[in-house]
């Protein structure tokens, strides 16, 4: 069977919102801040290669506690970068500085708003029509 969609990997893009007001731009100390994380799904290359990495242990201890580490090190491997021009974030992108924001505990409302974007895989798949390759079955010319 052929499916009539076709589903195409797309980089996701989220921006950060206030954890109060939910608004996209927010000011702190007199400055407006903006914040735009780039994104990949669970589903991506980079999330399946974290997850590999993690030892048989950690993924038992993840699968029975709240392992908030072995969680930020998951869901810091799907940011692929971030726009923060202003300066909200004190460290330019890496994925070991993605790692450090998301396990500050501080951070909590900034680690369940990336979560929460990824949880919804709408973001990082687009549709492209395809033309089925499956043939229609031959039409009967005999009459029942």
């Amino acid at each position: 069977m052929t499916l009539k969609i076709a589903l195409r990997p797309v980089e996701g893009r989220m921006e950060l919102k206030h954890p109060v007001t939910g608004e996209p731009e927010f000011e702190i100390d007199g400055k407006v801040m903006k914040v735009t994380f780039h994104m990949v799904g669970t589903s991506s290359k980079q999330f399946r290669d974290a997850y590999r990495k993690a030892t048989p242990a950690e993924k038992i201890q993840a699968a029975l506690t709240d392992d908030f580490e072995f969680e930020s090190r998951l869901t810091a491997a799907c940011i692929v970068g971030w726009d923060d021009k202003d300066g909200f974030i004190s460290k330019p992108y890496s994925p070991e500085n993605a790692f450090e924001l998301l396990n500050d505990p501080d951070n909590m409302w900034v680690r369940e708003q990336v979560r929460n974007y990824l949880n919804d895989q709408t973001h990082f798949f687009s549709s492209e029509s395809i033309k089925s390759k499956t043939k229609s079955p031959p039409k009967s010319n005999s009459t029942p």
